[in-house]
């Protein structure tokens, strides 16, 4: 089950002005990028699911933010831009 309903999730990302989007497959680098966006503001952040470590660390960022970040609101993986191509073709259609 999902921690935040979708329009909380929403209206946030619509408040604070972006979503940082990154990809980095050593989690120590990708727990600083955290903390640094997370100092700056942002309250959502978009994980990208571009390398062999990605889901790695992934699980291991959602653990971190979870326990350390308790008002940030979502830290969700991203599929590759091609995934999210042919949804938006396939959306074009309808």
């Amino acid at each position: 089950m999902a921690r935040f309903d979708r329009l909380t999730v929403l209206n946030t990302m619509l408040n604070g002005g972006l979503v940082p989007v990154f990809y980095e497959g050593d989690f120590e680098v990708a727990k600083k990028i955290a903390a640094a966006c997370y100092e700056g503001g942002a309250r959502v952040l978009e994980f990208t699911n571009r390398g062999e470590r990605a889901l790695p660390v992934f699980a291991q960022l959602s653990e971190l933010i979870s326990a350390q970040f308790p008002n940030r609101l979502s830290m969700r993986p991203r599929p590759p831009s091609s995934l999210l191509r042919a949804r938006i073709s396939s959306l074009d259609r309808c």
